[in-house]
């Protein structure tokens, strides 16, 4: 009897156990959703409380590189990540000071973000690039463009190069994704029918008809934004992206 009295006992823990652990988990995933869905309702700017302990805050990043690696997201992906103003602001900072609030543990914040990152990678998202890198290149096309025109012109050679960029990619790698799938979603709606008449199946022809009497050089604009892009493409690709909508926005381009 006595041995039937602890199988029954044990039983019993293990069902208690496991109701608890299914609930833990429950929570979680409904803690991390709603996590995901106030960073796109509020711009408001949350920090966890531990940002400021270095120790901390360096075994947070060593950890979720180290989860992350374990999902197989590559290194350079999260070296890309890791030196972003936007995911730094958004993840480390926004997402994980609103699990934290909704009193999930630094270990599961930590697990959160790594799960945020592998999503990231497999969605092939990419980061927005530094608004400093932006700022720079803002700058620069103060001095160099003049009337409308000429921003048309530059702006409408940066979306073609944004475009053959996305076209070597796809070529390289075919399960890619089209232009407008992957990036259409960050266009704003102010640019798009700019762009959306742009001949992108023969750019040179393009540019020839339309600004054959620019006064600016393209080329030099062209290559000092590459100058930011540290040889990775899709930095490249977004910087130019986002270059021609400035553009667009500051001139009134249509």
């Amino acid at each position: 009897m006595e041995i039937i009295g602890l199988l029954v006992l044990a039983w019993l823990g293990y069902v208690i156990l496991g109701g608890y652990n299914k609930a833990k988990t429950r929570r979680y995933h409904a803690v991390v959703a709603r996590a995901k869905r106030t960073i796109d309702e509020t711009d408001e700017l949350y920090r966890p409380t531990w940002i400021n302990n270095d120790n901390k805050r360096n075994e947070f990043i060593e950890v979720v590189r180290s989860l992350s690696s374990k999902q197989g997201v590559p290194g350079n992906y999260l070296d890309h990540l890791f030196n972003n103003e936007a995911f730094n602001r958004m993840a480390i900072m926004k997402f994980t000071a609103i699990l934290e609030q909704n009193n999930l543990s630094f270990t599961d914040q930590k697990m959160a973000v790594s799960e945020l990152i592998r999503d990231l990678w497999k969605d092939g998202v990419e980061m927005p690039p530094s608004n400093t890198n932006l700022q720079k290149i803002i700058t620069f096309l103060d001095t160099k463009i003049f009337n409308g025109f000429d921003a048309s012109a530059v702006a409408a050679r940066l979306y073609l190069d944004a475009n053959f960029i996305h076209a070597v990619e796809t070529f390289n790698n075919p399960s890619s994704v089209s232009f407008e799938e992957k990036y259409g979603d960050i266009i704003s709606n102010e640019a798009k029918p700019f762009f959306n008449v742009i001949d992108i199946t023969n750019g040179a022809q393009y540019m020839e008809l339309h600004y054959q009497n620019h006064s600016v050089d393209i080329t030099e604009i062209s290559r000092y934004i590459s100058s930011f892009s540290n040889n990775k493409p899709s930095d490249e690709l977004l910087l130019k992206l986002f270059t021609a909508e400035h553009l667009i926005q500051y001139w009134k381009l249509r």
